[in-house]
């Protein structure tokens, strides 16, 4: 950054000799503050005795400079520099909330963000103050006065982007292709703006999006699309739509390029959005391009570059507790000498959130991430707001939240039939089981009865049993579950028109967000059927949880919170401010049993694709890439210190795109990678198909398209009825990390023969009766040569690295 001039690093100047009266700001409410540069690390508390006022900064910048809009260690970015500014100006750290998130290369001329500074800050000079400070790439056009819930993502009503491409030769000039595609000519404008028209309305741009984005969540409703001509240079998309996917704006135009170019047919716009098609779009178009115009407010109109700087805030900003009996009345009885827009009143707008801002959930070309404001709620308080009722007042966003949510959150009681060990020879010999009772909490996704809960909340249940809020009960059928994710779908018997919680996402969340935790702790233990409610932040995101003793498998990429989590939690909702479920409750790490402040909740995303899996396949549908990876060294503790690629697969995707073993992986889609859990992080919600980007030392970045995991895809063989096996091959062995390179995989057996014959789903049968098999069919047919000779037989098989013999077994 380049040094500020001194006139305006310093807070606003004191008031002249005799300065006009303005009746909106009490006669010395703020006090000159000298600027003081801290030591590093000692950043001063906030003066709580200042009130405060938030600002609305519309912003320009070039992209170019910048690795996108997000604060990223080490690197330059829009928000971290905003940040840097207001922390000098206001002597500690303010938080600057964006309403979108730009990528790398991504310009804008109409972005929006909020900032809360000291009351003494006028509107014209804090916009003066931050342009001394920011990089020559960054401008404040005009900073405005809002009200302290003003939240520019929340409250955007649309977005508008637009893409420029250069068809022109000199488009290619410093001058031109930072700031468009220079793509050359042939440019069939008239195609593109045909399949442009196809936009306009709302479809789901699954194909559009970014890969690793959930298929709920990808509904866009576009208002605006077309194509116009860019001077002598080139063509112009513009597009405006309440919300954007990531990289969703760069996918449309890469594919409408192609298409204006001739090198793809117009009807293949249409058949994209229609999701009937096993077409893919063309590769996205490069960020430079693209350009954030404009953000739309319902409240407040359009937050444009044509925003003007507006009144200084007045009466409704000051709270009872900040501003003395006397000088409220002093307020109360001043009118504005010129007239002034009214600021709305902050509890008034936060009672109703516009639907579009509620169904804002993630995108970075075009919407913001969500939970992009660390602490969610606004820094000033409505209580003892002039004209305003306690009982409103006392509507805050988390109480709204939880009525949002909870009359969809149900409790879920489970029955099972459990076989005990005799733990003495006195013990009954004839009683070897016992009916344990369970309970949980889950939540309705869809009004026909649709619930997701936990794994671990309905395993082994013989009987299964919801409860409504309203003290309704219905009967529960598993619609599939997964214990490597611990999710699980159930279907109510007879249910129709039931409340279902509105779903958002977790890909966006930030660190300081205020969540909601909702279930059903201790169940029998509270007389009445609803839920109970606490409240938290997000304490870290994308977690792994180590197994204990007791525990059956890790945590992967969970959210951290301190709302409290207790026994009877699990399956419940993870709301974020805006109600909104964000995570599903899972787990706590407790030396007492309760909680203790260290919660962890599965990202709804992960848990609706594996839901969805359930229900259309009855089973998960992984993907495979065909590599292995190991930690590239550890310490004496046990931590690692980066992965690198321990195996590749002949014939894999990554063996296809030249990874080789040894090289080092850095990162894997957005998720840099630390430990080789990460990666297995990443495993968990890829599907075949998915387009993927790994970063590797020495070899840049790799795009892969994931496959079906090779036990999938095999051929099964039916050895027996409720038996079927795969032929073990070197993707299924690398898959499954088998140490026997031949044989048959279980894949698929009941439990009743599981019990017979003492094999077990993922079990690897080697040899019968000491005859060796090699493939899935040599099994079946030395099974069938003992049934026909009505022999009893041994098997051979391979368990967890251990081979195992099992005793002789009779045809009956």
């Amino acid at each position: 950054m380049r040094d500020p001039p001194a006139a305006e690093v310093r807070d606003p100047p004191a008031a002249e000799a005799n300065p006009p009266v303005d009746c909106t700001r009490p006669k010395g409410s703020f006090r000159t503050i000298p600027h003081r540069v801290e030591p590093p690390g000692q950043t001063p508390p906030p003066d709580m005795s200042d009130p405060e006022t938030r600002f609305k900064l519309t912003l320009h910048y070039d992209g170019s400079a910048f690795h996108g809009w997000q604060l990223q260690p080490g690197q330059p970015t829009v928000q971290g520099a905003l940040e840097a500014a207001a922390e000098q100006l206001a002597g500690h750290r303010r938080p600057v909330v964006g309403a979108g998130r730009t990528d790398t290369g991504v310009h804008a001329t109409g972005q929006v963000a909020a900032v809360t500074m000291p009351s003494r800050w006028e509107a014209p000079a804090l916009a003066r103050s931050l342009n001394a400070l920011l990089p020559d790439s960054l401008w404040v056009e005009c900073a405005e006065p809002v009200p302290a819930d003003f939240h520019p993502r929340f409250g955007a009503t649309s977005r508008s982007y637009e893409y420029r491409v250069g068809t022109a030769a000199r488009t290619a000039s410093p001058f031109h292709r930072r700031r468009c595609w220079p793509h050359g000519a042939p440019f069939d404008l008239d195609a593109a703006q045909r399949a442009a028209q196809v936009l306009a309305s709302v479809h789901n741009f699954r194909a559009f999006a970014k890969s690793g984005q959930p298929q709920r969540g990808h509904i866009c409703h576009v208002t605006h699309a077309r194509w116009r001509r860019w001077e002598d240079l080139g063509a112009v998309f513009e597009i405006t739509a309440n919300r954007f996917l990531h990289r969703m704006v760069r996918y449309l135009v890469g594919t409408m390029v192609d298409i204006a170019r001739h090198r793809r047919a117009e009807e293949e716009m249409a058949l994209l959005l229609s999701g009937e098609t096993d077409l893919t779009t063309s590769p996205p178009a490069p960020p430079q391009g693209l350009c954030l115009t404009r953000v739309d407010y319902a409240d407040t109109g359009t937050v444009t570059p044509e925003c003007k700087p507006k009144l200084s805030i007045g009466k409704p900003k000051l709270t009872s507790w900040l501003a003395p009996t006397a000088l409220a009345t002093l307020l109360a009885a001043c009118e504005p000498s010129s007239p002034r827009a009214a600021v709305p009143d902050p509890v008034a707008a936060s009672a109703s959130i516009p639907a579009s801002a509620a169904d804002d959930l993630a995108g970075r070309d075009g919407g913001p991430g969500r939970g992009q404001v660390a602490g969610g709620l606004p820094n000033g308080s409505t209580a003892g707001l002039p004209g305003q009722s306690l009982s409103d007042s006392r509507a805050t966003a988390i109480v709204r939240a939880a009525r949002t949510v909870a009359p969809s959150v149900v409790a879920v009681s489970v029955r099972r039939r459990q076989q005990v060990r005799r733990r003495s020879f006195f013990d009954d010999y004839f009683l070897p089981f016992r009916e344990t009772r369970g309970l949980g909490s889950g939540f309705v996704v869809d009004e026909r009865g649709t619930v997701l809960t936990n794994h671990h909340v309905i395993a082994g249940a013989t009987e299964i049993l919801v409860t409504l809020p309203d003290g309704r009960d219905f009967d529960a059928s598993l619609a599939g579950s997964d214990p490597a994710t611990d999710v699980a779908v159930l279907t109510l018997e007879g249910a129709a028109g039931l409340p279902v919680a509105p779903l958002g996402t977790a890909s966006d969340l930030l660190i300081g967000e205020w969540t909601v935790a909702i279930g059903n702790p201790f169940g029998g233990l509270i007389s009445n059927p609803e839920p109970s409610v606490t409240a938290g932040v997000v304490s870290a995101l994308g977690r792994h949880i180590i197994p204990g003793e007791d525990d059956d498998g890790f945590y992967l990429g969970m959210i951290q919170t301190d709302a409290s989590i207790n026994p009877g939690n699990s399956g419940g909702p993870l709301v974020n401010a805006v109600g909104e479920v964000i995570g599903m409750n899972t787990s706590i790490l407790s030396r007492s049993g309760g909680s203790e402040g260290l919660g962890f909740a599965i990202p709804i995303d992960r848990a609706l694709t594996v839901a969805r899996d359930l229900v259309e396949h009855g089973k998960v549908q992984r993907a495979w890439l065909g590599l292995g990876v190991d930690a590239v060294e550890a310490d004496g503790f046990g931590r690692s210190r980066g992965v690198r690629v321990a195996r590749v697969t002949r014939g894999s995707p990554a063996a296809v795109a030249g990874i080789r073993e040894g090289a080092r992986l850095l990162r894997a889609g957005s998720s840099r990678m630390a430990t080789p859990l990460d990666y297995t992080a990443v495993l968990l919600d890829l599907r075949a198909g998915d387009r993927i980007e790994l970063a590797l030392d020495g070899m840049g970045a790799v795009q892969l398209q994931a496959a079906p995991l090779p036990s999938a895809a095999a051929d099964r063989v039916e050895l027996l009825r409720d038996l079927e096996v795969v032929t073990v091959t070197p993707g299924i062995q690398a898959e499954r990390g088998l140490a026997s390179a031949e044989g048959a995989l279980v894949v698929e057996i009941s439990d009743a023969l599981a019990r017979r014959i003492g094999l077990a789903a993922g079990d690897v049968l080697l040899a019968v009766n000491n005859r060796r098999v090699r493939t899935a069919r040599e099994a079946a047919d030395e099974l069938r040569r003992t049934q026909r000779g009505g022999r009893s037989f041994v098997l051979l098989f391979e368990r967890s690295g251990r081979m195992v013999r099992t005793g002789l077994l009779e045809w009956r």
